[in-house]
Order: structure tokens, then C-alpha cells, then sequence
């Protein structure tokens, strides 16, 4: 089985799709971590993801545990 690198995947994408954008970060970034933040404070949640972001791709949240969330219009 060929693994494929992420940016040899990108090339294979609709550019412009969610799958594009998360590959671009997962090249940019030169990581596939995804936090799984199971916290119920914004603030706290805003304190991990400045502390270790560059670290990430993408970050996994369970808005209902959520406290106070804000939504975007």
C-alpha cells in the first residue's frame, strides 16, 4: 500500500473544500494532531489552543459542554 504525502493529496482535492483547507494547515503546519478539547470554559479552551496551536490542525469540541459559546452570525 502507497501512503501518500498530505501535499500529494491536496493535489488531488476540490480546491477550496473543507478536506483542501484541513490538508493545507495539516502541509503549512507539518502535523496531523487534532485536540480533543473536553473543556467547559471558552476561556479555557482559548488558553490551551494559544498555548499549543501551532502544534494543531484542528481542534475537536463538544459545544454542549461548553459554557456560555457564542455563536457566529
Amino acid at each position: 500500500m502507497t501512503r501518500l504525502t498530505y501535499d500529494a493529496r491536496l493535489g488531488m482535492m476540490k480546491p477550496g473544500s473543507n478536506v483542501s483547507k484541513l490538508l493545507e494547515i495539516m502541509t503549512k503546519k507539518m502535523t496531523n494532531l487534532c485536540l480533543s478539547a473536553d473543556l467547559n470554559s471558552m476561556s479555557e479552551i482559548t488558553c490551551l489552543i494559544e498555548k499549543i496551536g501551532h502544534k494543531l490542525c484542528c481542534v475537536k469540541l463538544h459545544y454542549d459542554i461548553v459554557s456560555k459559546i457564542t455563536k457566529r452570525k
